[in-house]
């Protein structure tokens, strides 16, 4: 795939990647001809809600439930957290929107771990930004991502998120650990246990997390990703 794609690229005129992460993945000829061009985001997740609601007390997730999107490592996690009695815990709900083949072992998994009361399984639903604007906490728990379009989303409505860093090299061009998300090892039940743990116990976290969270809304403002890609187009013509 390096080499057949590197084969087709070093003939274009530019190459448009998402993540430094995967400009690396090509020969030095087609790095120096690329650039990184971020996905834009729906503008109804660019702007706050208006009625000054609170956030609600609930955790969140989107995607596919299959075994690469790690639902389960997700429902673990939250009984983890119930069985040690956090303070406030009780009072959350977990939201699963999705579906997948893996839905119907989830759904036993939540009764199994004891949990089956506290988290609703919503499957396809349109309008998320509208369902997922006051969330309390968004999760990403992949292995893997191309480019996680939910997490970023979730950001730019200033959900305080937590996300493993399922692209290598590839995260840390989206968020920082600590100042806008907090970012955790894939497949790590105890430390997305301790994630979701911090922000629902440190509200002045969450504060920061929501606020600096949204600053990504400029990067992903769609007018300014077509004029990348209006400046892109131009120079390769040029």
């Amino acid at each position: 795939m390096r080499v057949t794609a590197g084969w087709l690229f070093r003939r274009a005129a530019a190459v448009a990647v998402q993540t430094e992460a995967v400009a690396d993945f090509f020969p030095k000829r087609v790095r120096d001809r690329s650039v990184v061009i971020s996905n834009a985001v729906s503008r109804e997740f660019l702007t706050d809600a208006e009625d000054g609601r609170e956030r609600d007390l609930t955790i969140v997730a989107v995607g596919r439930m299959d075994a690469n999107k790690r639902f389960d490592l997700l429902l673990r996690a939250f009984a983890r957290i119930r069985r040690e009695e956090v303070p406030g815990s009780d009072k959350y709900q977990l939201i699963l929107y999705g579906d997948g083949e893996d839905r119907p072992q989830l759904e036993r998994l939540a009764q199994d771990l004891g949990i089956a009361g506290q988290t609703d399984f919503m499957g396809r639903c349109r309008g998320i930004a509208d369902r997922i604007r006051h969330a309390g906490i968004y999760c990403l728990m992949s292995d893997t991502e191309g480019m996680p379009n939910t997490l970023i989303e979730a950001l730019c409505l200033g959900i305080p998120s937590v996300t493993t860093d399922c692209i290598p090299g590839g995260i840390g061009q989206i968020v920082s650990d600590g100042e806008n998300a907090l970012v955790i090892p894939t497949g790590d039940e105890e430390a997305l246990a301790a994630a979701i743990r911090r922000i629902m116990t440190d509200p002045v976290l969450a504060a920061h997390l929501s606020e600096q969270a949204r600053g990504l809304r400029e990067r992903y403002d769609p007018e300014r990703v077509t004029e990348e890609w209006e400046r892109l187009l131009k120079q390769a013509v040029a």
